[in-house]
């Protein structure tokens, strides 16, 4: 009988030892399970906050206000690859303004047509938007088409940036007739040359 017991004895002992390594090996398959199913979450977070920082990164709203009241006109969802002249065509789809009569302005600097977005976004989300007369844009036609030449201008046309770039597009020749201070602006001399080799 004594024997008896104690082989139920150990024999329980072992079932219970059994039972505790089966309890311990589920307990350490449940932790790694965890353990992987946080690192999924974790790298699914971390996949989410590139994404979002991304495209925080490729648009950005810009905020177009006049620059005669500082009045706000519209909101723009601008891309980051966008040049101003896309967001001009944004601006005229959403207020109305042809694109050909905006000028837009950055801390008082002109924008050019080719300079990217992001250089606004730089120096903040905003852009002031000045709207230019037909009777200017007339005359600016005019001075492209070669119907005005600068040499027939007063002086503070001749040396107005926009009137002299728009001359030399044109006829690089007409370099000559704008003033000394624009003369010795890189870009209007880059565009005069590029119309004629000897301007």
């Amino acid at each position: 009988m004594a024997a008896h017991a104690a082989a139920t004895a150990a024999e329980a002992l072992v079932r219970e030892q059994a039972g505790e390594a089966a309890a311990r090996r589920a307990a350490k398959a449940e932790a790694e399970r965890a353990a992987q199913e946080g690192a999924r979450r974790e790298e699914a977070r971390a996949r989410w906050a590139t994404k979002a920082k991304e495209a925080d990164q490729r648009w950005k709203v810009l905020r177009v206000r006049s620059a005669v009241d500082g009045r706000e006109v519209c909101a723009i969802p601008a891309g980051r690859t966008w040049r101003v002249e896309q967001l001009k065509a944004a601006i005229e789809a959403a207020e109305g303004t042809p694109a050909k009569q905006q000028r837009l302005l950055r801390d008082g600097h002109l924008l050019k047509d080719d300079e990217e977005v992001r250089a606004v976004w730089a120096h903040g989300e905003e852009v002031a938007l000045v709207r230019i007369d037909d009777s200017w844009l007339s005359f600016l036609d005019d001075v492209g088409d070669g119907l005005v030449s600068l040499g027939d201008l007063d002086e503070e046309l001749r040396g107005d940036r926009e009137v002299v770039l728009t001359a030399v597009r044109g006829r690089g020749l007409e370099l000559r007739h704008a003033s000394s201070i624009v003369r010795a602006d890189r870009e209007v001399v880059i565009e005069a040359v590029r119309c004629d080799g000897d301007a």
